[in-house]
Parts: C-alpha cells; structure tokens; sequence
C-alpha cells in the first residue's frame, strides 16, 4: 500500500489547461511611499529585486492606482501611503505632475521588464462623493453622487488617455471598482474605497464602454473585482446583459474561496470566454511578525497553487509586494519602514514567490497533474521545458516518484524552508525526489 506521503506525478504535455499570462503587483500604498523616498537608489534595488527577471520575481503586471485625493477630509484616518494624489484635485481642473510616487516606480518597473499595465479605482475623487470623504460613506453604501456617473466614467477614461500622451503609460485594462459589494467603504476607514452595488456596477461599465467604442480605445474593462470569489460570481450573475458582454476581462479577490467557488469562476470565465485573473491577495499567516516565518510563505504557496489549478487564472496578483514592516504583521514579499528610517528585507513569501515566478513564466501552459491541491505543473510555449511546484505544509517529508515524458531530464531543483531561500538542490533520480517538510521545491525538466 502505497503512503499518503508519496506521490507519483505523471506528465502528459497534451493534458494541458490555460496559458499563464504572469504574475503581478498592486502599486499602492508602497508605490506612493517609497517612490518619493530621499534615497532612490534604494527604490530602484527593491524594483530591480520585483520586477527584474534575470535578477529578481519577474513580476510582469502592475495595477496603477488612480487616487481619490492627497489630502481629503478623512486623511487622519489614513494608514501610511494610502492617500493617493488625484489628477483631478477639483472638478474641471486637471494636475498631470500628480502623483510622482506611483509615477516613479512605474518607470522603474518599466525599466526591469514589465509589459503589463492595469488602471484601477478605490474611490472617485473626493469632489465626486457625496460627503467629501474617501473612504466611504457613513452607511458603507455607494458614496457616489448620483449625477457623477458618467463624469467618472469619463474621468476614468481621460486618466489613461492622459497618462499615456504625458508619459508613455499605457494601459491594456481598466478596473473601476474594488471590492465594490463590501460595506465596510465608511468615512473612518484607513484606506480609500467606494460600495457600487450591481446595478450601479452595470451602469459605469456601460458608460465607460460608451467611451470606448466612441474613441476607439484598444482599452479592455475589467472587473468586478470582488473581495471574495463568491461575491465575483454573483456579480457577474447579476450584471445587465450589455454590462457582462462588455466586460473584457473577470478579476476576482480571494480573500474568501473554497474549491466549490474556484472551480465555479472557472467555469464562469469558460463559458462567458472572458479571461480569469486572480487580481489581489496578501498573505499573512497567523505568527508574530518574522522575515523567517514560513507559516504566511506556505498560505501563499497554497494559494497559488489552488488558484491556478481549480480557477484556471490566467494572472495571479500579490496585493502589495513592499509591505510596511512598522505594522508588525507577515504580509508583503518585501518589508520595508514607512518611516525616517529607510531600509528594507526580504521576507520567506520572497523566496517563496520566486520558486513559482522564476520557473513559470509568462506564456507557459498548465498541465493537468495528479496533485492538484499541491503541486502546479507546467510546460513552456516551445514544449521543451517543464516546471513543478509543489509545497508541504505538513512536518513530514514527502516523497515525490517523477514520471516525465520520454526525453526529458531534471536540470534544475530550487527549495525554500525554515533554512533554505531559493537553494539548489540535487536529486540523483526521479524516485528519489524529497519535498522536505514546511517548504516549496521546484523542478526544471529539460527537452534533450
């Protein structure tokens, strides 16, 4: 009888699902702090150790915040970076030197190899609300004077526009909601954010779209950008039928997600052919704060794991990749003082995420593989390479029994754990493959 800790993994390379895209970054809050931090060398290193593929993640998307306002009436309930200037301070007047922080870190992530850029609101500016303030309402319900639809539709528009005729930032996507059916958007929140119920979803997009078509945008909306992957699916469930057939792409959170869920947006985006992007998580395990907790790493590696698995997405989103370490918390690949004092580490999720974004990598295949809640398997565009990923959260070894294609041999092995960051390590053959116990192995198998 064979053990529960030994697994034998066949590959097929014509059991294949969707291609891989890539993996991606929100810019807020890091992006409004470190990109006007004294010492920009330091900025340009922690882009180089995302964004580089050759020299860091290879993160290949950002998600460019389109703020509400740098100084609204809510501002002293602000966590650290989340007033995000607006370009639109107030109604009919237009600031394009606005926001130098995000600005500055997207020419560098540019500079490292990133092709992918998204567009996307928390809340409209603070002239657009109904109080003034942007973070929500008082009742957490959509704060958003009537009479401004179709003005921040078109401010929406008008940003990218802008953006791209200033600077040169183009953006293939436009998210204009996030997390929109969540009541917590209230005027003491720490962060910006707006409740759009579906209707009023519809409607935006509807308008948005208007624009679109009129200008001849190559510019695809994407939403609804949902907290959890049940509300996603409700949300596009309920969507009028022009809103749904204009959407160009379904963006989910994962905050809250089981496997019936995954495998339910999975055949949603299938049927309604619209890609599936896993838009934001941020992993944060449940130990006291620790560069070396595995505890989050491990949260992150399952996350990804089942989430290009069972939803089939074709982009996976870490929320906010430089987190700030002044909070005393896990999440974030990269911690960093959102203070006086100017430094940063690297944290287990780094190592954790590189064993998946160095390997796999944009324009790769997922293969069906007989582990699917713990392990990803993958193969390039060309067919001559395959990458596994497999985590072990338990405190036991497993063993993993390596069946390849015929012609292919193991080139490569990476391992992170309690004592190990992205190491290499070394097999003698395919039955002798260990996935020590609290860490992520991956394997690099080569066409010969």
């Amino acid at each position: 009888m064979k053990s529960q800790n030994t697994i034998t993994l066949s590959l097929d390379l014509l059991k294949q699902k969707q291609t891989f895209i890539g993996w991606g970054t929100s810019l807020c809050w890091w992006a409004n702090v470190l990109g006007n931090w004294r010492d920009q060398e330091l900025a340009k290193e922690i882009c180089v150790l995302l964004f580089s593929p050759t020299k860091g993640l290879g993160i290949n998307q950002i998600r460019y915040n389109l703020g509400a306002g740098k100084e609204p009436p809510n501002l002293r309930y602000m966590r650290k970076g989340a007033n995000i200037p607006c370009y639109a301070p107030q109604e009919g007047i237009w600031d394009m030197q606005a926001d130098l922080g995000q600005r500055t870190i997207v020419s560098y992530a540019l500079e490292n190899g990133v092709t992918i850029l998204e567009a996307f609101l928390n809340s409209p500016p603070h002239w657009m609300t109904k109080n003034g303030c942007t973070s929500g309402s008082p009742s957490g319900l959509c704060n958003l004077k009537t009479e401004y639809f179709q003005p921040l539709a078109q401010y929406l528009v008008s940003c990218c526009q802008k953006l791209k005729a200033e600077y040169g930032i183009l953006f293939q996507s436009l998210s204009p909601f996030n997390e929109p059916l969540s009541f917590w958007w209230k005027e003491n929140n720490n962060q910006e954010g707006c409740h759009f119920d579906v209707l009023q979803q519809s409607y935006l997009i509807e308008e948005i779209n208007k624009l679109i078509e009129q200008q001849s945008l190559d510019l695809i909306i994407s939403g609804p950008e949902c907290w959890s992957t049940y509300e996603t699916i409700y949300a596009c469930n309920h969507y009028t039928h022009r809103a749904l057939q204009v959407l160009g792409q379904i963006n989910t959170h994962t905050y809250h997600n089981d496997e019936q869920s995954r495998l339910e947006l999975c055949r949603l985006s299938q049927r309604l052919k619209k890609p599936l992007w896993m838009s934001e998580l941020s992993c944060g395990g449940t130990m006291p704060q620790s560069h070396e907790d595995m505890d989050s790493a491990l949260e992150l590696s399952e996350a990804i794991t089942l989430h290009l698995n069972q939803m089939e997405a074709v982009g996976w989103v870490y929320w906010q990749a430089v987190e700030n370490a002044l909070l005393n918390h896990n999440h974030g690949l990269i911690q960093a003082e959102f203070g006086e004092n100017v430094r940063y580490s690297l944290t287990k999720q780094y190592y954790v995420f590189a064993q998946y974004s160095r390997l796999l990598r944009p324009g790769y295949r997922i293969l069906v593989n007989d582990d699917e809640r713990h392990i990803i398997t993958a193969r390039s565009d060309d067919q001559k390479r395959i990458v596994i990923v497999a985590f072990n959260r338990s405190s036991d070894r497993r063993m993993l029994h390596l069946q390849p294609p015929a012609g292919f041999f193991l080139q490569s092995a990476f391992q992170t754990g309690p004592s190990a960051n992205f190491q290499s390590v070394y097999f003698a053959n395919y039955n002798e493959i260990t996935i020590a116990p609290q860490s992520v192995l991956s394997l690099s198998l080569q066409r010969s």
